[in-house]
């Protein structure tokens, strides 16, 4: 059930975050690329944007706090999992501050840096989250509680990595919040939530239908043969990200490629990869779901 609940916080915080950030960051995307060169206007207006998207996280917390009841049946039909809603205000203050982050070095197609954080999301997430959880499920302490902690630990790491790398990297300068942005701001961005809707629908919904219909166990299991699959690509997006840029200047420099070495390299990568987390499925995944359910995600992972 810890899983298929942590599935589902994830579904539900992308639904809230469409509410939350309003397209202001896809905003930053049309509008920042003009200006990248005026380091003071950027940080202005990033740190309004900020400022906005964190008022509206308290004010949904708020409202998530009060009636916290209601939320818990709508979303885990269940009061038992009423604490799972304090921790989601959290969950929610927390991924909003590093999507902002995200979204500034894609907007100013600073794709080395935009790289740099998923790969340190990433590990941190592998190290942390994933060690605590092998490391609890045999203390026989695994509860959706610690699964929340050490996300969080993983995600403040991150972002202060994230804040680090903007500033050493002279994107950002200390300065105080502007908002006279504001308006321009959403009248492009609010326009494009029914599409932002639409990819959430396609893409997330099915874990709230699922949890909904068939329970939290069966979601858990979902959950998990779902990501299974995207896992092994985790350490290769990111390069590739890198590597197109990289290639790209090389290109433009008239400089040789050797396509048959990224060819052989990837494909090492992968199958290096695939064989690690089948390894990975034969000898932990028993800590999260039951045997009879381990033959399902073989099946899938194949």
């Amino acid at each position: 059930a810890e899983v298929g609940i942590w599935g589902q916080v994830l579904a539900v915080h992308a639904f809230l975050y469409m509410l939350i950030n309003l397209n202001l960051t896809h905003a930053m995307s049309r509008f920042f690329p003009v200006m990248s060169s005026d380091k003071v206007r950027i940080s202005e207006i990033f740190y309004g944007i900020s400022t906005v998207v964190l008022a509206n996280s308290i004010l949904l917390s708020i409202i998530l706090i009060i009636f916290d009841i209601f939320f818990t049946q709508l979303f885990f039909k269940s009061e038992e999992y009423s604490g799972v809603i304090w921790l989601l205000t959290i969950f929610i203050l927390l991924e909003n501050i590093y999507n902002n982050i995200y979204s500034l070095f894609r907007s100013l197609q600073e794709f080395h840096q935009q790289a740099k954080l998923v790969i340190y999301r990433s590990f941190f997430e592998l190290f942390i989250i994933g060690g605590g959880i092998i490391f609890f499920s045999y203390s026989n302490l695994l509860s959706i509680n610690i699964i929340f902690y050490l996300f969080f630990l993983s995600l403040i790491f991150v972002i202060i990595v994230g804040l680090i790398i903007a500033f050493k990297s002279k994107l950002l300068v200390l300065t105080a919040p502007k908002f006279y942005f504001l308006k321009k701001y959403l009248n492009f961005g609010v326009p494009q939530l029914p599409a932002s809707l639409s990819h959430w629908s396609i893409n997330l919904s099915d874990r709230l239908i699922i949890g909904y219909y068939l329970g939290l166990d069966n979601l858990g299991v979902y959950f998990i043969a779902n990501r299974l699959s995207s896992i092994l690509t985790f350490p290769l997006t990111p390069i590739g990200t890198m590597l197109y840029t990289g290639f790209s200047k090389k290109h433009d420099n008239g400089e040789v490629i050797n396509e048959n070495k990224i060819l052989i390299v990837y494909s090492v990568a992968i199958i290096s990869f695939s064989v690690l987390m089948y390894w990975f499925i034969g000898n932990f995944i028993h800590l999260l779901v039951d045997s009879n359910q381990k033959e399902i995600l073989d099946l899938v992972f194949l």
